[in-house]
């Protein structure tokens, strides 16, 4: 009956997930490298086996960088939401924008599309909601930060998860805090 934080590397590097989102219970498993299909693969061993009452899952940059269509990518996640629902009813999905990061810059216009995607799903089930995170982590002039990340431009530094919890912390709240 935790909140499962279930995604990429930037979930992975995550490492004060667990204070930050205090007093909620959290579990991490988050592992490196993976896309949309990953968890789909390893729905049972990294998802159903810890009945969450919600999912914070992020997926879609790493996506993106294989090559996978923004279409392609909000299929997978049609397909694992349906899974979800099947197995665990009454779990809500909170699903993260995908970050603008330098490192990806070239992706940033298909990674704005798999997030319009992600919150048109969000509009129309009360069960998904969408954490649009992206906005906190670009310029007010939209342009991409240069202080939120490590040397590879790509993962969050302190500063960049100290932004992302905050946003991840206020949606959480408001389901989540009265369970």
């Amino acid at each position: 009956n935790a909140i499962l934080l279930v995604g990429s590397s930037s979930i992975r590097f995550w490492s004060s997930a667990t204070s930050e989102l205090s007093p909620l219970t959290v579990i991490q498993r988050g592992f490196g490298g993976s896309v949309m299909n990953d968890v789909i693969y390893y729905f049972d061993r990294i998802v159903a086996k810890y009945n969450p009452r919600a999912i914070v899952l992020y997926e879609g940059d790493n996506d993106l960088a294989w090559g996978l269509s923004p279409s392609t990518i909000l299929s997978q996640f049609d397909t694992l939401t349906s899974m979800i629902k099947t197995e665990l009813p009454s779990t809500r999905i909170y699903i993260l924008s995908i970050k603008p990061s330098t490192a990806r810059a070239h992706l940033w216009s298909l990674a704005r599309s798999v997030n319009a995607g992600f919150s048109d799903r969000a509009a129309v089930d009360n069960k998904i909601i969408h954490i649009d995170v992206d906005t906190y982590l670009l310029n007010t002039d939209e342009s991409f930060r240069d202080d939120i990340f490590v040397s590879d431009q790509l993962h969050l530094n302190a500063l960049g998860y100290e932004i992302w919890s905050d946003v991840i912390r206020a949606a959480l709240t408001v389901n989540e805090a009265s369970q």
